[in-house]
């Protein structure tokens, strides 16, 4: 949505609820929008719809209608049963009024009906309400809570493969909270303001989310607000929060499919296992071949994959991920123990001057008494770098948004 103003000219006519057919197309108006497009009927759908969604949406997110609109919102769209749905609402501002409205929406008959038009829609209801433009992340994340359960799910999916890509496209709290402006890798924005905005929602409502923004906007003061009406201390907080419940999300998901996968394996072991002993003339036996194919006291290294008990597997599978943790503890502790010596060396090297020696009259000079010179060059510049990234990595605010773990059904 862009903001923009625009000199307009009164129209002295209202008409409600009259449809036209012109060349472009079938139009239709009421009293708030004019409809037009490639189709009488969805043309009048389109309006009618339009006007329902602003008294609705009005009342579930301010808590009352909105007057009539002194100027009317011209709508085109254009409906195709395979085209990709989208849509674009823009406008400007007068001393605290929206004025030059245009909207222009696209896709299925059904997409633009319960997903592109609410959206659009509820765009035009905040710039009523706030009159001035809100953060994109708040404006785009609570316009897409209103779109179908097909539209916030594929939200959803964008949203863990942004955060789960290496590097990481996820943007910091600091950032995204007063951005007035859309960023260059616009995507990650949507589906991140959708996922802030419904966590909010979650503890709250669409009321106090609304409170919440425009004394947010008045104060511009983001975390003494977000203190006020959501209890985090700051947006380290909220951010620190947000990731851990979408990581315990990811976690649900993935674990039916790991249930299935594992089940799966289970029966194509038996089936195996059950045709072997076919083969060589031993009977079948009634547990799972995994429990019984394999003695007790044969290590795992030896086994093949199809003999593994269970229980077994999952001891290796803690024990390889103890060592994965100790191995990381040590590397980090490595590193900080570099960091330190580093910024323990000295800026230059200074000369000392030994006494004379028993055996000579000669005097030697040598150098200071750290064996290690001080970096120069190349190998500072990289020394200062590294201190600096684990300063950064130390502060949650500044801290890469991202999951552990990539889906298998990505």
């Amino acid at each position: 949505m862009d903001a923009r103003l625009l000199k307009l000219t009164s129209c002295a006519t209202f008409i409600l609820a009259i449809g036209v057919a012109t060349g472009r197309g079938a139009s239709y108006r009421t009293q708030n929008f004019l409809v037009t497009g490639n189709g009488n009927d969805l043309a009048r759908e389109v309006a009618i719809s339009a006007e329902r969604h602003r008294r609705q949406l009005a009342l579930d997110w301010l808590g009352h209608e909105l007057p009539p609109w002194q100027s009317i919102c011209p709508i085109r769209f254009s409906a195709e049963p395979h085209q990709a749905a989208g849509g674009a609402t823009s406008f400007g501002f007068h001393r605290g009024r929206p004025l030059g409205w245009s909207m222009q929406i696209q896709g299925s008959r059904e997409r633009i009906l319960d997903s592109v038009l609410p959206h659009e829609v509820l765009h035009t209801v905040f710039a009523t309400h706030f009159g001035q433009p809100l953060p994109r992340w708040a404006d785009e994340g609570a316009c897409t809570t209103v779109e179908h359960q097909s539209e916030q799910a594929r939200q959803r999916d964008l949203l863990t493969r942004f955060l789960t890509t290496r590097p990481s496209r996820g943007i910091a709290f600091n950032q995204m909270f007063p951005m007035r402006e859309y960023p260059r890798d616009i995507l990650p924005l949507y589906a991140q303001g959708y996922s802030v905005t419904q966590f909010l929602l979650a503890r709250g409502g669409k009321r106090k989310f609304v409170q919440f923004i425009e004394s947010g906007l008045q104060s511009r003061n983001w975390e003494a607000t977000l203190s006020q009406y959501y209890g985090f201390s700051d947006l380290s907080d909220l951010q620190v929060s947000w990731n851990q419940e979408l990581q315990t999300q990811l976690n649900q998901l993935l674990e039916p499919k790991t249930s299935q996968q594992s089940i799966a394996a289970t029966a194509s072991t038996r089936k195996h296992s059950n045709g072997s002993r076919v083969e060589t003339g031993q009977p079948s036996s009634i547990g799972p071949a995994t429990e019984t194919a394999n003695p007790r006291d044969k290590s795992i290294a030896n086994a093949s994959w199809e003999t593994i008990p269970s229980k077994e597997i999952a001891n290796l599978e803690t024990t390889i991920a103890s060592n994965i943790a100790l191995t990381q503890s040590t590397v980090q502790s490595a590193k900080q123990r570099f960091h330190r010596s580093m910024e323990s060396l000295p800026s230059n090297r200074s000369a000392v001057q030994l006494p004379p020696r028993t055996d000579s009259s000669r005097t030697t000079t040598v150098a200071s008494r750290n064996p290690s010179p001080a970096p120069t060059g190349w190998y500072a510049r990289r020394a200062a770098a590294a201190r600096r990234q684990h300063k950064q990595e130390s502060n949650a605010r500044w801290q890469p948004i991202r999951l552990s773990g990539t889906p298998d059904w990505y």
